[in-house]
């Protein structure tokens, strides 16, 4: 497995568990609840949630400069790489935008959409791109070279 592979593997599990994990514990309180004073420690474990994602991105952004100085990673490499985030954009965006239209016709009738889904909202949106990307870096790589 080459090591852009394994980089994008690792990154595209970790932060499969993280949206698990945030989606799960916004499920469990609730939308109304996860924005009351009272939750706030619901608030601290999601950001808690994401903080070994970040650790994880960091430590594979310092090893992919050192994959590059050791020859590991390749013009391909940073050719896939710069695909799979055109994608994850798009993606993300689409998400975001559908994710909104939902919200307000869900709660058009009430005026307001309680607080708490924007939490998942913000939340989700780094979970999300994060693992779209890392699933777009597997199947560009797997799908063989491109001409850009």
């Amino acid at each position: 497995m080459s090591h852009a592979r394994r980089q994008a593997l690792i990154s595209l599990l970790i932060w499969s568990a993280v949206l698990t994990g945030l989606v799960a514990m916004f499920l469990h309180v609730g939308p109304e609840q996860f924005s009351d004073p009272s939750f706030g420690r619901y608030r601290l474990a999601a950001a808690a949630i994401i903080l070994p994602g970040y650790v994880a991105h960091f430590w594979l952004l310092w090893r992919s400069r050192r994959g590059r100085r050791e020859g590991e990673l390749d013009e391909r490499d940073a050719l896939v790489a710069r695909r799979a985030s055109e994608v994850a954009l798009v993606v993300v965006a689409v998400v975001i935008f559908v994710a909104s239209l939902v919200l307000w016709e869900a709660y058009r009738d009430a005026g307001a959409a309680p607080a708490g889904w924007f939490y998942l909202v913000a939340y989700g949106t780094v979970a999300l791109v994060s693992l779209v990307h890392a699933g777009a870096r597997l199947f560009f790589d797997a799908a063989g070279p491109s001409d850009g």
